[in-house]
């Protein structure tokens, strides 16, 4: 009986997955353009842009319409096609070129594309393609002898197979072989087959070099229109070729920009810059260009040089010149609102970019020069208000720009900048509860998200407070607002010096810490790495803490987590790649001497981000939390103490170098049951936190 309800079962299933497979059932024509109408009312096209380049177009909605036209590609028509003749057949569609042949598949709807020799070339693995909301993905036939190469400026091997690549500008400095997504976003590579594949989408896209399966690709998009062009080529160059028909060919840059420069960060003064000329040329050493970083303009981005950098730029620039080097000066695509005069002029000509949710002009935090607009130069006519503003330089004499920052936009719609005065502390708060709040601690190195109550603990922040700096002792600040809107002053709750932890077991100083409230009082667990584990005790959580015994609580490991469920303490604690988790009822004064470790509960990546443990009421779970590339990974368990295993990925898509993430947490530190989650982490330029 079970083995007939089995096969009912799979029957079942069977018949609703072929239902739900799309099927052709007619098209139509307009010159080049086929379109193929399916019976769920999807659109599948294609455009014969030459006799070896097909625009592929996939649209489940069927209407074809994209939001904006191609930002990369130039030139569709390549070449004359003539008369494109669609043969039907009783189970296909072909199209045929001089060296192509091109079959759509009826049912269920599958393309193929073969050589004049009737060798497969290209083809969609099981159903082709998936939609999910507005996220989108093609999956294609992989050989095992198949590899990939392109992607432009990416990390790893040159052989893309067996990897996965993100197309999401990243701003990451110092990064590794492994890092990705990087500064640059080129959505095109070539098989070894004999193709290459154009992905033409702006929204997030990711490709995935056989990481799923040994027998498909895939490559997708988060939004916009699935539309990527197929080329065929007897080799690579061909096949490059023609990708440079479609987007166009690049400038050819002058003799002397391929030469040896001169570019050091920070270099925005005369005289280091006519001191570093001399040395080359007193040297001997070969040098064509010398560069002059952010910071060599008064204001962003006006073009005018810094007043006492620089007190003869122009005499400068021609006595280079006649010593043989070009000058190029950096540009960031935004306005410094520092800068009112051009601000306001761009502000008023519309010339930013804006906030969808408010219609007015995006407010920036910029990494030097303050709150900015970034100006939007997907308007024609901001290309020559920015080049009257450019010529000033070129007059004064340099040979070429520098364009950086243009990486990205952050989401969220911000309100103000506020800065305490005591380190530097810069909070920015949102309009309302579905945006993002940042809260940028200048240069912290570790930070935890304690209270909804508009309090963010800073950790080690790395920056000055009544003339101690944090790498000479050990610190926690905790910045706080009454209402998200007016900060107090950042002030310290704890600090410890280095003589102090020295002679507690060698302790040294302490750079990882988790608090929570126990009962009536504030307890901290603190370490030094992974070389045991201490408690300090506060009444209010701010002042008078006090390191608890003469020697330390867990004899290894390193700090993660700490918090209260339930009437149980929980500290978790990372010794090696293991995550464990040491446990005690609450019921005593003295629980922390109670603690028993037990044992390992998660093994994670090595050079993940920070980790974070939490009891999340809203999901009735605890989870683990750690960041690698820009996504931010959960692992979940019923029960505090049992093995964790994979859950979702709780944000995809963070800033570059995303670390320490975590969720925001009550004094208990359990994120409540509310109508809200939110997550944070910390990244290069500071923190942020967001809404789940």
């Amino acid at each position: 009986m079970f083995r007939y309800i089995v096969g009912w079962l799979f029957l079942a299933v069977s018949v609703v997955v072929q239902a739900a497979v799309p099927v052709c059932k007619s098209f139509s024509q307009q010159g080049r353009e086929v379109t193929f109408h399916l019976d769920n009312g999807a659109a599948f096209q294609l455009k014969l842009c030459g006799q070896s380049v097909v625009r592929i177009w996939y649209s489940p909605d069927g209407k074809l319409q994209r939001l904006n036209s191609s930002f990369a590609v130039i030139n569709e028509e390549l070449e004359d096609v003539g008369v494109v003749n669609v043969n039907e057949e009783a189970s296909c569609y072909e199209i045929f070129t001089p060296v192509l042949r091109i079959r759509v598949n009826k049912s269920p709807l599958k393309l193929q594309v073969f050589d004049k020799y009737q060798k497969l070339i290209f083809s969609d693995y099981g159903d082709g393609r998936t939609c999910e909301g507005e996220k989108k993905v093609e999956y294609k036939m992989l050989r095992r002898d198949e590899h990939f190469f392109g992607l432009g400026e990416k990390t790893g091997k040159l052989d893309r197979r067996g990897e996965t690549y993100k197309m999401w500008n990243s701003d990451r400095p110092c990064y590794g072989v492994a890092d990705d997504p990087l500064y640059k976003s080129i959505p095109f590579f070539m098989s070894n087959y004999r193709y290459g594949i154009f992905l033409d989408n702006t929204y997030k896209t990711e490709f995935k070099f056989g990481t799923e399966s040994r027998d498909y690709y895939s490559f997708e998009a988060l939004g916009g229109e699935m539309i990527y062009y197929f080329m065929f080529g007897k080799d690579y160059k061909e096949i490059m070729g023609h990708y440079i028909g479609l987007t166009g060919k690049p400038i050819m840059p002058p003799k002397w920009a391929l030469g040896f420069a001169q570019c050091r960060g920070m270099l925005t003064r005369e005289d280091l810059t006519r001191e570093i000329a001399t040395g080359y040329r007193k040297r001997g050493i070969p040098c064509d260009i010398i560069y002059q970083d952010i910071g060599w303009t008064q204001n962003l981005q006006d073009f005018e040089w810094r007043k006492g950098n620089y007190e003869n730029p122009k005499q400068m620039l021609a006595d280079l010149k006649s010593q043989g080097f070009k000058v190029v000066v950096s540009q960031d695509p935004v306005i410094s609102q520092s800068n009112k005069k051009q601000w306001q002029e761009a502000d008023s000509l519309g010339y930013f970019v804006t906030d969808s949710t408010t219609g007015k002009t995006y407010d920036m935090p910029w990494p030097w020069g303050g709150n900015c607009g970034v100006v939007d130069f997907t308007k024609p006519e901001v290309a020559d208000w920015w080049g009257a503003y450019q010529q000033k330089p070129i007059n004064d004499g340099i040979s070429g720009f520098w364009t950086d920052m243009g990486e990205y936009l952050p989401a969220g719609n911000y309100l103000a900048v506020l800065e305490g005065s005591a380190g530097d502390i810069v909070m920015v708060t949102p309009n309302d509860a579905d945006d993002e709040v940042w809260a940028y601690a200048n240069g912290a190195s570790f930070n935890k998200f304690i209270s909804l109550s508009y309090e963010v603990y800073f950790q080690n922040p790395g920056v000055e407070f009544d003339n101690f700096n944090a790498y000479d002792f050990s610190a926690m600040v905790k910045a706080h607002s009454a209402d998200g809107q007016s900060w107090d002053e950042p002030e310290f709750v704890f600090t410890v010096n280095n003589a102090m932890l020295s002679q507690r077991d060698n302790l040294g100083y302490a750079n990882n810490m988790a608090i929570a409230k126990v009962g009536s009082d504030y307890f901290m667990a603190l370490s030094h790495d992974e070389n045991g584990i201490w408690m300090a005790k506060s009444s209010n959580g701010k002042d008078n803490w006090e390191i608890l015994g003469d020697k330390s609580i867990l004899e290894s490991g390193k700090v993660v987590s700490m918090f209260i469920n339930d009437a149980m303490i929980y500290l978790y604690f990372q010794v090696g790649s293991d995550i464990h988790v040491a446990t005690t009822s609450a019921s005593s004064s003295d629980w922390y001497t109670t603690l028993k470790d037990n044992g390992s509960v998660l093994t994670v990546p090595s050079g993940v981000g920070g980790v974070s443990v939490v009891y999340n009421a809203n999901v009735g779970k605890y989870q683990i939390l750690y960041s690698q590339n820009d996504e931010i990974s959960s692992y979940v368990a019923d029960a505090g103490t049992d093995k964790f295993e994979a859950g979702d990925i709780v944000v995809d898509g963070t800033r570059a170098g995303a670390t320490q993430v975590g969720y925001f947490t009550n004094e208990a530190g359990i994120v409540p049951d509310e109508a809200k989650t939110w997550v944070g982490y910390q990244y290069s330029q500071g923190l942020i936190a967001m809404p789940l």
